[in-house]
């Protein structure tokens, strides 16, 4: 990836089967089929920073191949960075405790719905205010919200 004076690497590095067999037995880790790190380095205006990841799939070499465990990787950070990050950025997700299961699961379905809407009115590539400022333009006009989502 590279945006400007930034630049990110990333290397996989997949254990042998003898690694995978300690850590599956030894480590209690049962249908363990792959193990592997991931090294991250990001340079960023002349600021390097590496990050190491370790990292363990039930999926068979044959299945996961090295650079589609790669690409799967990368994909979840997606789902991360695109859906919880947001959600807990703009909706404060992570300071929200409730102890009945079925308010957490309606105030996840519900932030999970207002993200889906605002990714439909405005694409992260249209935006151009953050989310917070969004939201809030949208709480004070909710007819023009309502208009807007007719014509989706």
């Amino acid at each position: 990836m590279r945006k400007k004076d930034r630049i990110i690497t990333r290397e996989l590095f997949v254990c042998e089967p003898e690694i995978v067999a300690y850590v599956r037995d030894e480590l209690k880790f049962p249908g363990l089929q792959q193990a592997a790190v991931l090294r991250k380095t990001d340079c960023n205006k002349g600021v390097k920073t590496v990050e190491h990841w370790c990292l363990l799939t039930s999926a068979s070499p044959e299945k996961l191949t090295p650079q589609a465990f790669l690409s799967s990787i990368q994909k979840h950070w997606q789902i991360e960075n695109g859906l919880h990050h947001v959600k807990d950025r703009t909706m404060k997700e992570d300071e929200h405790v409730t102890h009945s299961p079925q308010q957490e699961t309606s105030l996840a379905i519900l932030r999970n719905v207002t993200v889906s809407i605002l990714n439909l009115l405005t694409p992260p590539k249209r935006r151009k205010e953050s989310r917070p400022v969004e939201m809030l333009r949208h709480c004070f006009n909710p007819l023009k919200l309502l208009k807007q989502l007719k014509t989706l």
